[in-house]
């Protein structure tokens, strides 16, 4: 039977929290075929401090099968896999990136005479601002989720909501629905002043009332429910708060300042040449040079690597050259900025050095479980992924898709009346036939899409929320074929609407939902593996904990 690779779980570990245990450094805190002393135990936890805490067992069962399943790693080569080091080399350089940008902020010196006319400008004006106390349940999208994906996390928040307005408690569902790390203080936010969401979000967020549950909003990463406990008005500062908030916001421009110059410095300094003509062939040599820069060379085979890490993995044949110079950029920036690091001798920081070292154990962990999964993992046969299509047929359904074309009027400055002049103009002279959309969105729009007439092509439902907003998707609900929109107002911009046709919401049919069935039954069966490779792996160590 065939193998593929299906989706893991990034980490099953528990997250650890605890500060450090008042335990003398050398002593052995728990053994297997190893041991594990207070000092490790109080780094593991140190390093974890901001992630949810847990009791001293798990922290030490957690710290052992990381360290184990590592060793395990370095025993069967998993390391000197080219896609290994590659990992390995990418977390080196993003925290050499962090540390990095730590010093500049740290050296970055404001004198007394700065501060005090800071605060001679802000000692008028600056007050706290007006705050709504805010909870949240929070529903994230699978990893890559398709339409279908989407569709289900709809219609469980849905029906989450409507718990909440016949009257559960919100911070208890939160605390057993939510996906978020507020789950642990029953979905509290906090107290969110405005600007602190995205536009669409932050509008509804700051126009709620006490008591108030909102209606469902859209993220790029999943889906909110907001409840509003109470509204702090604003509160104006002490003279000492302020001269404080003077230095502060002096120091976070001029640091900000700072590392911009430094990663333009740095980003001259990589000098890349692209050889984009090896690309052409057919089947391009894996060995052949794609870019040259001032500290070396990446291959074809190196770009096909750097391609295949993060959270959205893409394939060399299937990117345009944009995407693929960006994600190589990145990755050289990271190499840049690691050499700056050890240049200023960040790389002898031992906080730094012991971040670095439990990150290489983790990827190494994660490396031997994706291994014993996948030695035991089969693809699913064609009979089993039809099963599971017609056993959860709900989950596969095709979204509404529209067809559109847009005329974009950027909103620029302070004042925005003559933008909106224009816009109502534009819309009536459409309406009036006094021009077409087409000749409109040429002359006007501030879009790409004005390239080809204003015309957008076809969008699902989920999608527009994400690239337009919500006022956009709200505006579009309520059209039908051939109309043009009144003026919509969405963030920094003004849209006149044209929906030129729509296919609905309909059940996909097998064909088009087998890619996405045999992903989703593969991926449940990795986790199932998963989770039983880690328990046999923790059962085989003989862990001793002691008092």
């Amino acid at each position: 039977m065939g193998r593929k690779m299906y989706r893991i779980a990034a980490c099953l570990l528990l997250p650890i929290g605890l500060p450090a245990a008042a335990e003398q450094a050398s002593e052995v805190v728990a053994s297997y075929r190893s041991s594990v002393t207070a000092e490790e135990l109080a780094q593991w936890r140190k390093l974890n401090e901001e992630r949810v805490p847990i009791d001293r067992e798990n922290a030490i069962q957690n710290l052992i099968l990381t360290r184990s399943m590592a060793e395990e790693a370095l025993r069967l080569g998993l390391d000197r896999q080219p896609e290994m080091r590659l990992q390995l080399e990418l977390n080196e350089a993003k925290l050499a990136t962090s540390a990095l940008r730590r010093d500049v902020f740290q050296s970055t010196q404001i004198t007394d005479e700065q501060a005090e006319a800071g605060y001679q400008r802000i000692k008028d004006t600056y007050t706290q601002p007006r705050r709504v106390r805010l909870y949240n349940l929070f529903k994230r999208y699978p990893l890559d989720a398709t339409d279908a994906d989407r569709q289900v996390v709809l219609t469980e928040m849905e029906q989450l909501r409507k718990r909440l307005l016949a009257g559960e408690d919100f911070g208890e569902l939160a605390e057993k629905e939510s996906d978020s790390q507020t789950r642990f203080r029953k979905g509290l936010l906090g107290n969110v002043p405005a600007g602190t969401f995205p536009p669409q979000i932050d509008r509804v967020a700051m126009a709620m009332k006490p008591g108030e549950i909102s209606e469902i909003l859209y993220g790029t990463d999943g889906l909110t429910i907001l409840y509003c406990e109470r509204i702090l008005d604003k509160v104006t500062r002490t003279a000492e708060d302020l001269r404080q908030i003077a230095r502060n916001l002096i120091q976070n421009r001029t640091s900000k300042q700072a590392w911009a110059e430094l990663q333009g410095s740095l980003k001259a300094a990589i000098a890349p040449t692209y050889h984009w003509q090896v690309l052409e062939a057919d089947a391009p040599d894996p060995h052949a040079t794609l870019v040259e820069y001032s500290e070396g060379r990446l291959t074809v085979a190196d770009a096909e690597r750097l391609l295949r890490t993060g959270r959205r993995p893409l394939e060399l044949p299937r990117v345009s050259r944009q995407q693929l110079r960006q994600r190589i950029e990145k990755y050289l920036l990271g190499k840049m900025s690691l050499l700056e690091a050890e240049r200023r001798g960040l790389d002898q920081d031992e906080e730094l050095t012991m971040r670095r070292e439990w990150k290489r154990l983790e990827t190494l962990a994660d490396s031997t479980r994706i291994h014993l999964v996948q030695r035991e993992l089969e693809a699913p046969t064609d009979s089993e992924i039809r099963e599971f299509f017609e056993a959860h047929r709900e989950d596969f359904t095709r979204p509404t898709v529209y067809d559109l074309s847009v005329i974009r009027l950027p909103l620029e400055g302070d004042n925005e009346r003559p933008t909106y002049q224009q816009g109502e103009r534009i819309v009536h002279q459409i309406r009036n036939s006094e021009v077409s959309f087409e000749e409109a969105a040429r002359s006007h729009s501030q879009h790409p899409s004005a390239q080809a007439d204003g015309h957008l092509g076809r969008i699902s439902r989920w999608v527009l929320p994400h690239r337009f907003g919500f006022n956009v998707l709200r505006a579009i609900l309520t059209m039908k074929t051939g109309e043009v929109s009144d003026l919509v107002a969405e963030g920094d911009s003004l849209w006149v609407l044209r929906l030129d046709g729509v296919e609905e919401s309909r059940p996909m049919t097998f064909d088009e939902a087998r890619a996405t069935a045999e992903n989703k039954l593969g991926t449940e069966r990795a986790r199932i593996l998963e989770a039983q490779a880690v328990d046999d792996w923790m059962a085989r160590l003989g862990i001793e904990i002691r008092p």
